[in-house]
């Protein structure tokens, strides 16, 4: 009897050390899995966290961007039409290209749907930070220009990239009367309408 409990028992014990050899390593492979699984929600989460904040700084930086641009486009405009600096800028641009300016005209382009009434019941506030296309008004200049071609060509080309933002709307030219032996004339004389801009 006691025999058959000792072999029992026997039994009983290599079963058991049998199955914790077994159970325990699956039991530490689930256990490693499991902290393998918590430390990649961890990064997830992380991760989550950081497009969150990566997408609110691009937002924040294209918003910076635009209305830098902006600053840098309404930057080119003065408050003012300010004539006497225009007038130095576009001497300095056919004196850099040689060209004479023969004369200048600066006339206020009519404002559309405005009339000389409406601007008497008092004055215009100027507010530098409210930037919009309405607020942006057109001085119309025409120059007489004397010189060649391809000056005035280059004067053109300055003009288009000059500072104070501009657009060519017409421009003739007449030859004078000294000719050369090639059909072209020593000087011409170039007439020019601009719209140059201010606020």
């Amino acid at each position: 009897m006691n025999r058959q409990i000792f072999i029992f028992s026997v039994i009983v014990l290599i079963l058991a050390v049998g199955l914790w050899g077994f159970v325990w390593p699956e039991g530490q492979s689930f256990s490693s899995q499991k902290d393998d699984l918590n430390i990649w929600q961890d990064n997830l989460t992380k991760m989550k966290e950081l497009k969150s904040k990566l997408s609110d700084l691009t937002a924040l930086y294209q918003n910076q961007e635009k209305a830098g641009e902006l600053e840098k486009i309404f930057s080119a405009l003065p408050q003012k039409d300010d004539i006497p600096g225009l007038l130095v800028n576009l001497e300095a641009l056919a004196s850099k290209n040689g060209l004479i300016i023969k004369n200048v005209n600066f006339t206020e382009e009519a404002q559309k749907g405005k009339s000389a009434n409406d601007n008497s019941g008092g004055a215009t506030p100027e507010n530098s930070s409210s930037l919009s296309i309405s607020s942006v008004k057109g001085l119309l200049t025409t120059l007489v220009l004397s010189g060649d071609y391809s000056s005035f060509l280059n004067f053109l080309r300055s003009a288009e990239t000059s500072l104070r933002l501009m657009d060519v709307e017409a421009l003739s030219f007449q030859q004078a009367n000294n000719i050369l032996g090639d059909g072209l004339s020593v000087s011409s004389d170039f007439s020019v309408n601009l719209k140059v801009y201010y606020r």
